[in-house]
């Protein structure tokens, strides 16, 4: 079954065997009733060669009618193949500006989520020095004291610039 999402426009339910074989039926039927009732009212008292005549173009006639009916029920059939392929199209080109959009929505995602890891990366890398400077400012050596007290102007420093410090 062919779903269509536009309003005003039904979905095409597929034709089962039995509609496709009442409808050969059909003409059929029909064809064979309009070439009996010309052939028997549309020569009635001829005879000889107009006769002849007569039930040959009655025979032409209904039986052109008859192929008139199939190519228009083929004709319906190309028209309900065209839509189901355009439909089909329709849905795909659906799906694939819902994958787009799937896509771009993922990378967004990841984008910031990268920007988040990348930023508690550098936070974690501030925390750890002003640790260890800190740790330096209360040993008994005063070089290792004066070191602390550098590394965290220098923490300090590239903190308020935005910079990063270079883990040393």
């Amino acid at each position: 079954m062919v779903v269509s999402d536009e309003p005003g426009r039904a979905a095409l339910k597929p034709l089962s065997r039995r509609t496709l074989t009442a409808v050969v039926v059909g003409l059929t039927v029909f064809t064979t009733v309009v070439v009996t009732v010309l052939w028997w009212a549309g020569t009635r008292g001829l005879t000889d060669d107009k006769l002849v005549a007569a039930r040959f173009e009655a025979l032409r006639i209904g039986l052109s009618i008859g192929i008139g009916g199939g190519g228009v029920f083929a004709l319906y059939l190309a028209w309900r193949r065209q839509r189901a392929t355009e439909d089909d199209l329709d849905n795909r080109e659906r799906a694939l500006a819902l994958q787009r959009q799937v896509a771009a929505d993922t990378v967004a995602h990841q984008q910031r989520t990268a920007d988040a890891s990348e930023k508690d990366a550098a936070e974690r890398r501030i925390t750890e020095l002003d640790t260890k400077a800190a740790d330096q400012l209360g040993s008994d050596k005063a070089p290792v004291r004066l070191a602390g007290l550098y590394a965290l102007r220098r923490g300090f420093k590239s903190a308020r610039s935005g910079s990063r410090p270079n883990g040393s």
